[in-house]
């Protein structure tokens, strides 16, 4: 659950346990924060809420987090954001969602690049686009968001097969899911599955971003 500044940590919003956690990692997965940056009015709003959700994260599981991808998606300016992220020891960032009306590789990019600031210098910070998000591209069961596709099942499968056939064949590009954990329970998790089932059987690599 994204917490703001100020809020308390109450028991029931502390799951996943560390045993779990730690169970996940030794089979391959990466686990990182999920700051809650949206909205804020300033940029030292922003790093303070950076600030306590890396510390609360590393104190209970140990280790610090390399990727990102905030709640919310928004940031403050052109590079200071990406500026900040770096600051905090963030490699990898996922923020950049294609979301209606625009889809594509918007950023310019398919494989990871890192960020440069108005002077030409490089940020320390690589941004890997999200192509698919549950949220974004499947019809929720329990309410129409406006930014959604809508599409079915069926159609954000064939969506999504397509791309990474595509990745194959022609552009060799990564392409990155986020799937939600409670939208995978309720609605989304048979769409994730056949995807992820269909690169196996084409010998599609899955990694984590951490990898």
């Amino acid at each position: 659950m994204p917490l703001g500044l100020g809020d308390e940590i109450q028991p029931d919003q502390t799951a996943p346990g560390v045993e779990e956690k730690a169970g996940w990692r030794a089979r391959g997965h990466s686990t990182n924060f999920h700051p809650f940056l949206d909205p804020y009015p300033s940029l030292l709003v922003a790093e303070e809420v950076l600030r306590l959700h890396r510390a609360l994260f590393e104190e209970r599981f140990g280790h610090p987090s390399r990727t990102v991808r905030q709640h919310g998606l928004r940031w403050i300016g052109y590079t200071e954001t990406p500026a900040l992220l770096a600051r905090y020891g963030l490699r990898m960032d996922l923020n950049f969602v294609s979301m209606r009306p625009s889809k594509g590789y918007v950023c310019g990019a398919g494989f990871p690049i890192p960020f440069v600031d108005q002077s030409g210098a490089i940020i320390p910070l690589w941004q890997q686009p999200t192509q698919l998000e549950d949220d974004v591209i499947l019809e929720d069961t329990g309410r129409r968001r406006a930014y959604s596709y809508q599409l079915s099942t069926e159609e954000a499968v064939a969506l999504a097969t397509r791309l990474i056939g595509d990745s194959l064949d022609r552009f060799h590009t990564p392409v990155v899911f986020n799937v939600h954990p409670p939208f995978y329970v309720a609605w989304s998790g048979e769409f994730f599955r056949r995807s992820l089932a269909y690169a196996h059987e084409h010998g599609v690599p899955i990694w984590s971003a951490q990898e």
